[in-house]
């Protein structure tokens, strides 16, 4: 049987629907999975699929357990790993990149151990063409070895609305729910902006807010808009994908808000080509749930075209959206979301190139 490598220092597969659904596909075509990464407080690190075995790597310290057959990196401190693992087993590797580095914003020094990490790679997978060519790009990898699969799960998850967070905030059922997942101390997300707007919100609208993970300057947060109308936080982060849907099935609206800060690494061109590597706007789509996005390229043009919910150019537009918003236009898009999800995003219909190029690999 085949092992196979994979380096994540990030260590969030149980909570990356994407990653977790690639590598049970690798598991169900019989290779037996290696995931390396560091401990995380808060966030499920268990085992969830027969095949895989987590080994955690201490202090930095990256030690092999095992000899593998292809060795797979993740995003930056990723591939740099996997290409020296690679490099001393003889084996060939790949690169699957959920954040691009443009080397002008990082400087040379930085970007150049990336660089030379992927000298080699057999595969490279990133999420949507444009985004794929700033990768290829960027870190100088043929065009041709780039997989596009977007950062989605597996499957349509369909299932009737249910009243799990009327309940958790006393809310009435016909109050209808506005919910955003992930980072909301982030200013990328815009939640800061996004509370005050909902001051302006009818009251048969709430906006619930789930930290993704756990954040100490979440406390700040709530304390600044301690006392906010319509605004309800979560008692819970770092859910599991399974404990998420039952969130995600009680909300009529999901949002997502990007705005690039250029403050550091992550926040300026890899927002600004976004692309199909939003996971929360996928887990949205999946679960028959319309979107609220504002101009974020790509997207943006899915949501218009295919009716999967509001494009807002700017805040000051969403408490018109949403008084125009009642349930029965909302169930219209339901059916919309499910289907765009089936045909543009759904990884098990998308990852077949990805199955093939790992295929190839361990052929040779």
């Amino acid at each position: 049987m085949k092992k196979i490598m994979v380096v994540h220092n990030e260590g969030n597969l149980n909570v990356n629907p994407n990653l977790a659904g690639i590598v049970e596909n690798l598991c169900e075509q019989g290779y037996q999975v290696h995931y390396y990464c560091r401990r995380l407080q808060g966030v499920p690190q268990t085992a969830s699929h027969a095949g895989l075995t987590y080994v955690f790597v201490e202090k930095g310290q990256l030690r092999l357990i095992d000899k593998y057959s292809l060795v797979i990196g993740v995003d930056r401190d990723g591939i740099i790993s996997a290409a020296l693992v690679a490099r001393q087993l003889g084996v060939p590797y790949g690169l699957i990149s959920y954040e691009i580095f443009f080397s002008d914003e990082t400087g040379a020094e930085f970007k150049l151990p990336e660089i030379t990490a992927c000298a080699n790679v057999r595969f490279a997978v990133c999420q949507g063409r444009e985004r794929s060519r700033h990768l290829a790009s960027e870190n100088r990898i043929p065009l041709d070895k780039l997989i596009d699969i977007p950062v989605a799960g597996r499957r349509v998850r369909r299932g009737a609305r249910n009243n799990m967070l009327h309940a958790t905030f006393g809310l009435s059922p016909e109050t209808k729910i506005a919910l955003y997942i992930g980072s909301v101390v982030s200013q990328w997300a815009m939640v800061d902006d996004l509370i005050r707007n909902a001051q302006n919100w009818d009251d048969d609208w709430a906006l619930v807010l789930h930290n993704r993970y756990g954040d100490h300057n979440l406390l700040r947060l709530r304390q600044r808009h301690q006392g906010a109308a319509r605004v309800h936080f979560t008692p819970q982060s770092g859910l599991s994908f399974k404990a998420l849907q039952a969130l995600v099935q009680s909300a009529d609206l999901g949002i997502a808000l990007y705005r690039p800060t250029f403050a550091n690494v992550y926040e300026g061109n890899n927002l600004k080509y976004l692309g199909l590597s939003s996971g929360k706007i996928a887990t949205y789509l999946q679960h028959g749930v319309p979107v609220v996005v504002n101009d974020i390229g790509e997207m943006s043009k899915h949501i218009d075209e295919c009716r999967l919910g509001i494009h807002i150019h700017s805040l000051d537009e969403l408490p018109a959206r949403l008084r125009a918003a009642d349930r029965t236009v909302i169930d219209g898009w339901r059916e919309n979301c499910y289907r765009f999800f089936e045909k543009e995003l759904d990884l098990d219909n998308r990852i077949g190139p990805l199955l093939d190029a790992i295929k190839a690999c361990l052929s040779n």
